[in-house]
C-alpha cells in the first residue's frame, strides 16, 4: 500500500512547489511594475515635456529606454495574468457589450503601431450591432494581443483586417495579416505557454510567447474559441468564437 501512495505524494508535492513558484512570479512581477512604470514615465516627460532642447543621440537614448520599459511592462503585465490564470484568479465582469465597438476601438489603437512602419489596418463589421454577454476590458486585451501579433509580423506596404459577424448562436472574430504565416507544424506550440513559432517579427520586435496563451484561456472563460489558418508564405488568419446573446440590442 504505500509503494502505491508514492506517486501521490510525488504529485502533491510538484502541485505544491509549482504553487510556490507562480506565487513567487506573481510577487517579483508585482514589485517589478513599479519601477518599470517610474522609468516608462520619466523618459516620456523628458521626450515630451522637457525645456531643454534634445540632440539627436539624447532623443534615440531615451527613446530606446521608453521602448524597452513599456516592453518590461508587457511582460510583466503578461506574466501576473499567467500567474492569476494558473492559479484560477481570473474573473469575468459580464456585460452586455457591442462587439463592434471593441473592435472599432482597438483598430484605432493598433493603427498608432502600423501606420510608422507603412501598414493598413482594416476593419469587417456589419450594419447590425454584435450584442454579446463579455467582459469588456478582456475581449479588448484578446483583440489587443492579435492585432498586435499581426503589425509585428506584417511587412511594410501590406493590410491588417480585423472584422467581426454573427454566425447562428455564436459571434466570429477574425484577425487577418499578409506576414509569413506560420509553418503547420509549428501552429499547435503557439498557444502553449512561451511558445514562438521560427518566424520573426519584421523589425526586431520583442515577444515573450504567452500572448496566445493568455487569449486562449481568456476565451475560453468566454465559452468561446480561437483556431489558426495558415499557409506559408501567404499569411495567417486567427479566427475566435464567442456565444452570441439571444435577443440582440436593435
Amino acid at each position: 500500500m504505500r509503494a502505491q501512495q508514492l506517486p501521490v505524494e510525488k504529485d502533491r508535492a510538484a502541485d505544491t512547489n509549482q504553487l510556490e513558484v507562480l506565487e513567487l512570479v506573481g510577487l517579483i512581477c508585482h514589485d517589478l511594475r513599479t519601477p518599470a512604470c517610474t522609468i516608462a514615465g520619466f523618459a516620456d516627460l523628458l521626450l515630451d515635456y522637457g525645456k531643454t532642447p534634445l540632440t539627436v543621440d539624447q532623443r534615440a537614448s531615451l527613446e530606446r529606454i521608453r521602448k524597452n520599459a513599456n516592453f518590461m511592462l508587457d511582460m510583466v503585465g503578461s506574466l501576473l495574468d499567467m500567474v492569476r490564470i494558473e492559479n484560477g484568479q481570473v474573473k469575468l465582469d459580464r456585460r452586455r457589450t457591442d462587439l463592434r465597438e471593441l473592435v472599432r476601438e482597438q483598430a484605432d489603437v493598433a493603427r498608432c503601431a502600423a501606420d510608422p512602419k507603412q501598414i493598413l489596418v482594416v476593419t469587417d463589421l456589419p450594419e447590425q450591432p454584435l450584442d454579446a454577454l463579455v467582459d469588456g476590458p478582456r475581449m479588448s486585451q484578446v483583440l489587443a494581443n492579435l492585432l498586435s501579433n499581426a503589425v509585428k509580423f506584417s511587412r511594410a506596404g501590406t493590410t491588417v483586417r480585423i472584422g467581426a459577424r454573427r454566425t447562428g448562436a455564436s459571434h466570429e472574430l477574425w484577425v487577418q495579416d499578409e506576414g509569413p504565416g506560420v509553418p503547420v507544424n509549428e501552429q499547435p506550440r503557439l498557444f502553449a505557454k512561451f511558445g514562438r513559432a521560427s518566424t520573426k517579427p519584421t523589425a526586431g520586435e520583442k515577444c515573450l510567447g504567452l500572448g496566445l496563451y493568455i487569449v486562449r484561456e481568456i476565451l475560453t472563460l468566454h465559452r468561446g474559441a480561437i483556431a489558426l489558418e495558415s499557409q506559408p508564405p501567404n499569411g495567417a488568419t486567427f479566427r475566435m468564437t464567442v456565444p452570441a446573446l439571444r435577443h440582440p440590442v436593435v
